[in-house]
């Protein structure tokens, strides 16, 4: 099963956005194998990962968080910007299945170790800016969390350095991070 989680925010800036939100969530609920779920600021990651492997009945192949972000910080629930905050994934190990089993942040520039939009602030939105910058230092904060997600959760996590569209899969440079330890069923 593919559980794809969608923050409210990322409608916020459209008219009408309550509609929309909910039609993008029975689009996603109609894919094959695909439950989809949305969240707000309200919910901590360790909520977000319990109801993840709840509706998926434990059996995960690919989680996707769609929401806003920027370098080093992921606007999913009630935020992803150190990597502490990742300590929620760990409830998904031994949730994994199937041939390639990951996480993919579906988030704007996440790994970028510049900014490449607008502040995560009201009104919510991104307003593109420079490409998202690459740095192969992996000791950056941008990396550490990315990677803190992996480990904790024990899955591949794929995440971007550039703005991100509408729609499944990513937009430009991605990077992988692998876990220390893989945790599959």
């Amino acid at each position: 099963m593919n559980v794809w989680i969608v923050d409210r925010r990322l409608y916020d800036q459209f008219p009408n956005s309550a509609i929309r939100y909910q039609a993008y969530l029975e689009e996603l609920n109609r894919l094959t194998n695909t439950i989809a779920f949305g969240v707000d600021q309200n919910w901590n990651m360790h909520r977000i990962c319990d109801r993840a492997r709840q509706l998926s009945g434990g059996a995960i192949g690919i989680m996707v968080i769609d929401c806003h972000g920027n370098s080093a910080q992921v606007q999913f629930g009630t935020g992803l910007r150190v990597p502490g905050d990742a300590i929620g994934f760990q409830m998904l190990r031994n949730c994994w299945v199937g041939a390639y089993p990951r996480i993919e942040v579906q988030a704007c520039a996440t790994i970028s170790s510049t900014p490449v939009c607008a502040p995560l602030a009201p009104p919510v939105g991104c307003t593109p800016g420079p490409a998202g910058t690459i740095s192969t230092d992996h000791s950056r904060p941008e990396h550490q969390l990315m990677q803190r997600i992996a480990d904790n959760a024990g899955v591949l996590v794929i995440a971007s350095y550039d703005i991100q569209n509408w729609g499944p899969g990513f937009e430009g440079r991605i990077h992988h991070y692998r876990p220390a330890v893989y945790h599959r069923r």
